[in-house]
């Protein structure tokens, strides 16, 4: 199956933004963490950017089959980054190319990290910076995206960052979305067909609603519960006591 059969029914725009001026862009993944911010804040656009990793495949194929009515999605394939990615699976300035994406479909742009992202393009001090280099580039108006023309200026937040994937997960359980379609996002590392249980994403998905009393450990290839202590130590050594507390809170809860 291509990438245009995977699309097949969503809104695939590739190119300038359109009417999208003055919009709020959501940077989507398709993770636990994007899809829990859309259904919260109910952005203008959900942008997902495909950079060409392997495991892209599988999160387009999950978003085809999400519950997102009453959301514009976008894929945007403007960027190839497959070859500089890291052992450690990090890509680096991948948000900063994605802001600047985002400027291309409206003035407002989120990035949903949160409390346990160590990158420095998922911090305050790059929203910051970043808010300051574009809006210097958006100063003149006859040469400004469309997109930015006759808003109320570009802004860059993240609106979630003080706040934990297990605190994510409550407060969309809380406004009484479906657990089922939280659960079905991708967020594995692995390009296998179902999300591996043993990579630091899955873990932190894993812990995220084992700590709100919700076994979600059959959805994974290998169960988390076998990988929760390293989990656990690594939390130790990076001295993160909220990420300790939680994954302690979802060992208790699933009696281990």
């Amino acid at each position: 199956m291509n990438q245009n059969e995977l699309q097949d029914g969503l809104n695939i725009i590739c190119g300038n933004g359109g009417d999208s001026m003055g919009k709020s862009v959501l940077l989507f993944s398709g993770g636990m963490d994007s899809y829990a911010i859309a259904k919260l804040t109910s952005p203008d656009i959900l942008l997902y950017c495909n950079i060409g990793l392997p495991e892209q495949m599988n999160e387009i194929q999950s978003i085809n089959a999400m519950n997102l009515d009453g959301f514009n999605v976008i894929f945007d394939d403007r960027l190839y980054l497959r070859d500089q990615k890291l052992n450690n699976e990090i890509v680096p300035m991948r948000n900063l190319f994605f802001v600047m994406i985002g400027a291309y479909y409206g003035s407002h742009v989120t990035l949903g990290a949160t409390a346990g992202d160590t990158t420095n393009d998922k911090d305050y001090e790059f929203a910051d910076k970043t808010n300051e280099v574009l809006r210097h580039i958006f100063s003149n108006p006859n040469k400004n995206p469309s997109t930015i023309m006759g808003s109320k200026g570009f802004t860059v937040s993240l609106p979630y960052k003080d706040k934990t994937k297990s605190q994510i997960v409550k407060e969309y359980i809380d406004a009484k979305f479906s657990i089922r379609e939280l659960v079905n996002t991708r967020s594995c590392y692995s390009s296998g067909e179902k999300e591996c249980g043993v990579c630091r994403s899955c873990l932190r998905k894993f812990v995220a609603f084992a700590s709100n009393g919700i076994d979600i450990s059959s959805h994974f290839g290998i169960n988390p519960m076998t990988s929760i202590d390293s989990a656990l130590n690594y939390a130790i050594a990076k001295n993160r006591g909220e990420e300790i507390n939680e994954i302690r809170v979802a060992i208790k809860n699933m009696g281990g």
